[in-house]
Order: C-alpha cells, then sequence, then structure tokens
C-alpha cells in the first residue's frame, strides 16, 4: 500500500474495509489471527510513546505484523523514526492507521453521537496517519527486555482471575451443551469445564459470551445486544463481531491462545458480502469490542495492555 495523496484523499472506512477484504479474499480473517503469547512480543504499540495501540488498529498491526513476519510489536510514525535518529529504509511501504480528532460540527447535528459520545455540536472525524514497523527502519536499534515466557498455570490463573475481577460481571452458570448469554435475566451459560477440549477454548468462550453480556443495559448498554434480535440482521451481526473480537483481545492479554479459527468458505464469504455492504462495520465494531474489553478489565485495564517497552538506541555511522 503506497503512501500518496490520491490515497490521503480517499475515505478513511472505504480504505480500511478494502483492506480487510483483500484479506478475506486470500482466506484470511485479520481479527482471528493468532497473537503471539510467547511473552517475547506483546501486544502491537507505540515505540517511542510506548502506548497500545487500541480499537481496530491493535487488530491490524497484529495482522501486519504476522504476515510480515515481524518479530517487533513496535511501530513508529516518520517523524518518530527521525527524530530517534533513524530513518524509514528506502522502499519500505507503511500501514495506515485512523485516529480521530474531534471538529466543530458546523450544521449543528447529532453526526455519530450516539457511537462516539460527543456533543451535538461536535462529531468524531476519523484520519489516517502511516505507521512502519521497526524492523522496518534504519540507524537505530530497537532493544526488547527480556521477558520469561508464562507457565500454562500462569495463564490460567491469570483468565480467572480476569473474570473474577470484572467489575458487575453477570451470574456464570456452568451446565448443558450450550454456550449462550441471557440478556433478559442476564447471566451467561456454559457447558462445564470439562466438555471442552482445552482449556484455552473454554476461556476464549467464557470471554465471549462475557463480551455479549457488556452490551446490558446496565453495563455499556449497546443496541446491538439490547436490539438486535433477529438471527443474520445488521444489528445481530455487528454484535458477533464485537464478541469476537473481544474475545481476541482477552485472549492476547491472558497469553492463551485462541483454538478455534473460523476460517470457512461460507463465513469468510459471510463477511464480504456485510463489509461490502457497511463499509463502518469493522471500524465501529472494533471500537466496541475495546469498550467491551476496557469493560471487562475494570481498573486491570492499562496494567494489563501496557507493553514492556523497547529501548532506541542510535547506531554510530
Amino acid at each position: 500500500m503506497k503512501y500518496n495523496n490520491e490515497y490521503k484523499r480517499q475515505d478513511v472506512y472505504e480504505r480500511v474495509t478494502g483492506y480487510v477484504i483483500e484479506a478475506l479474499q486470500k482466506g484470511h480473517v485479520p481479527w482471528q489471527r493468532k497473537w503471539s503469547v510467547s511473552g517475547s512480543t506483546g501486544l502491537p504499540h507505540n515505540a517511542i510513546t510506548h502506548r497500545p495501540y487500541r480499537g481496530w488498529n491493535m487488530f491490524l498491526l497484529n495482522y501486519v505484523a504476522y504476515c510480515q513476519g515481524y518479530n517487533s510489536p513496535c511501530f513508529l510514525t516518520f517523524k518518530q523514526a527521525a527524530a530517534a535518529g533513524g530513518y524509514i529504509r528506502r522502499g519500505e511501504t507503511g500501514t495506515p492507521i485512523i485516529y480521530w480528532v474531534v471538529v466543530d460540527n458546523k450544521k449543528d447535528s447529532p453526526g455519530d453521537d450516539e457511537e462516539t459520545g460527543t456533543s451535538p455540536r461536535q462529531k468524531m472525524i476519523p484520519k489516517l496517519h502511516v505507521v512502519f514497523n521497526t524492523q522496518q527502519t534504519g540507524g537505530i536499534d530497537f532493544s526488547f527486555p527480556a521477558e520469561p515466557v508464562k507457565t500454562w498455570k500462569e495463564k490460567i490463573t491469570a483468565c480467572d482471575h480476569l473474570i473474577e475481577q470484572m467489575p458487575h460481571r453477570p451470574t456464570i452458570k456452568h451446565g448443558g451443551n450450550r454456550a449462550y448469554y441471557h440478556r433478559l435475566e442476564d447471566y451467561v451459560q456454559l457447558p462445564r469445564f470439562s466438555a471442552f477440549d482445552t482449556a484455552e477454548d473454554y476461556y476464549t468462550t467464557c470471554f465471549h459470551e462475557l463480551a455479549h453480556s457488556t452490551g446490558h443495559t446496565s453495563r455499556l448498554n449497546r443496541k446491538e445486544l439490547m436490539q438486535g434480535k433477529s438471527f443474520g440482521s445488521n444489528l445481530y451481526s455487528k454484535e458477533e463481531l464485537t464478541a469476537e473480537m473481544t474475545a481476541t483481545y482477552l485472549s492476547a492479554i491472558t497469553c492463551i491462545e485462541q483454538q478455534t479459527i473460523n476460517n470457512s468458505v461460507s463465513y469468510i464469504q459471510n463477511w464480504l458480502q456485510r463489509l461490502q455492504n457497511d463499509k463502518k462495520l469493522l471500524v465501529h465494531a472494533a471500537a466496541q469490542a475495546q469498550a467491551a474489553a476496557d469493560f471487562i478489565m475494570g481498573k486491570q485495564s492499562e496494567q494489563l495492555a501496557l507493553p514492556n517497552p523497547a529501548q532506541p538506541h542510535r547506531i554510530p555511522a
């Protein structure tokens, strides 16, 4: 993806969705990509500020790192590389990510008020800027502090702690052979732990259903959950995508691997059609997934997502 003036003028949603459609046509599902769980890389974050990327940016940069074989989860802008004494190597192609700016709504209309939380006189406008992986730079070396690999027991303990510490958590019931969230009675139903093939299957399923529960009126009051009653409807599909993304993110936070990756032809064709019909679906679902994950993690959210920062060192000429 070359970055030029023509590219800058393209609609943000069109560009982001087009990238994902291209991936789906290759049989890849970017938001289901397995994350590195070795403890040595972590979530995508800015190499200079050390701030984790959020929402769709997080999923996109993880997917790009996977496809390009990057071992580094760190990204930075052209200017940040130059300020650190380095440069972006000639011929390297950056990745466009979204950032939001608040602007005055001259028409004084609600705009995206329902989704952004801004006042009727303001609206959020998505814009793009381009970042590069640190492995695309020259003249600067990024040293990563060694991190111990978590044991299986530590990972399971992290999952249990995350679930137990969720604020205003719904009741979790066990039994039967189905997993679902009951929105009217506000509880999560799961098969017994022993019914799952692996512990990872149990926890990723639990994360998925807890994600649905965050849409309850007593929590985030997400219309996709409360109004999306019809299976296959646009609201229902957006809610499912939100829950999938939330489960993927929480699995990465707790360093467990998602065992069930759905990349069947029917699954991919379904999302191809929906994304072609709704260019805002992906970005909005990812934003809702971030909000759901933040709610589930509660006060732990910032601490759990913080990376072990890399230290940039200029390479002498």
